[in-house]
């Protein structure tokens, strides 16, 4: 018996899942080594039965399935239907359902181990519904439970755009540059690059905007915002677009120039080019302020128009 559990101690503190358990951890031996009783091998060989191993071995595997699954950040109980109907209502655009769900979701015990990636999804919607001041509580419990780089890269990036969105350009500043140092390449950084250019125009340093917009078209050329990037850096102007969609298909570009014109909302379709990555800019302007230019694209989204504000 005395074997029986030290083999059952040595297998569980080779698990690999069990190792980032706190619990299990703070109770492992850490000075001692495990030594193997060698006086117990013949009664463990000769006392328990082919059926009964196999049996034991059997229920030992599930036990080790369901501590990895625990243990391992960002598993996803699949079978949960309250994820399953916040994921649902997330991808269809529903975000007061999805909120809703992934609040339930997180409030039912046990708490998931990834519940900061969670409170990312609700944040996310805040934002979506354009409700910056309450995406921001949710983002910042996020951050004190993450436990990894690449999840407070992505927490801080988010936290950026609620600052930015709200209009405090400091804190969004503080906040990207945060996120490009905990992230590194995990994150999205060329996105996340592209919105701290757009915070520094506002703020009227323009060549530090250009520095990232160069930083973008340099080190993400198949990037989706390195055609804009590479013009922005290339011209020595100091001004705003609106911009109603960026298409790599010239058929949806002209598509969305139609519904702006059936809306009564006057654009042109600008082609960009970076390192042989060509787009479709379908926008207004230019604008000598980013007011001005912010007061056109409200108006095109009181017609039923997406619109941002560019550099």
């Amino acid at each position: 018996m005395k074997f029986e559990i030290c083999v059952l101690k040595s297998s569980l503190l080779a698990c690999p899942a069990l190792k980032a358990i706190p619990a299990f951890n703070s109770a492992r031996p850490s000075r001692r080594p495990f030594r193997r009783p060698s006086r117990a091998l013949p009664l463990l060989r000769f006392a328990v039965s082919p059926a009964f191993t196999l049996a034991f071995a059997f229920a030992f595997s599930l036990f080790l399935a369901g501590c990895r699954s625990a243990a391992i950040p960002g598993a996803r109980p699949g079978a949960d239907p309250l994820y399953a109907e916040a994921e649902s209502a997330y991808l269809a655009g529903n975000y007061a359902s999805a909120r809703a769900a992934y609040s339930r979701f997180l409030a039912t015990p046990p708490a998931p181990p990834f519940a900061p990636e969670v409170r990312l999804r609700i944040a996310a919607c805040y934002l979506r519904e354009g409700q910056p001041a309450l995406a921001l509580p949710e983002l910042d419990r996020g951050l004190r439970d993450a436990a990894f780089p690449w999840l407070s890269g992505e927490l801080l990036a988010a936290t950026g755009d609620a600052h930015r969105l709200l209009g405090d350009l400091k804190r969004a500043e503080n906040a990207y540059r945060r996120a490009l140092e905990a992230g590194a390449h995990d994150i999205r950084e060329a996105e996340v690059r592209r919105n701290l250019a757009g915070v520094l125009a506002r703020q009227g340093r323009w060549d530090e905007a250009r520095a990232e917009f160069a930083q973008i078209a340099a080190r993400f050329p198949s990037s989706p915002h390195a055609p804009v990037a590479a013009e922005r850096a290339a011209l020595g102007d100091r001004t705003f677009w609106v911009q109603l969609g960026l298409f790599e298909d010239a058929a949806l570009a002209r598509r969305r120039c139609q519904e702006a014109s059936a809306k009564g909302v006057r654009v042109n379709v600008t082609p960009l080019l970076a390192d042989r990555h060509a787009a479709q800019a379908v926008r207004l302007g230019p604008f000598d302020t980013w007011t001005a230019a912010e007061a056109a694209a409200q108006n095109c989204r009181t017609r039923g128009l997406e619109a941002a504000v560019v550099p």
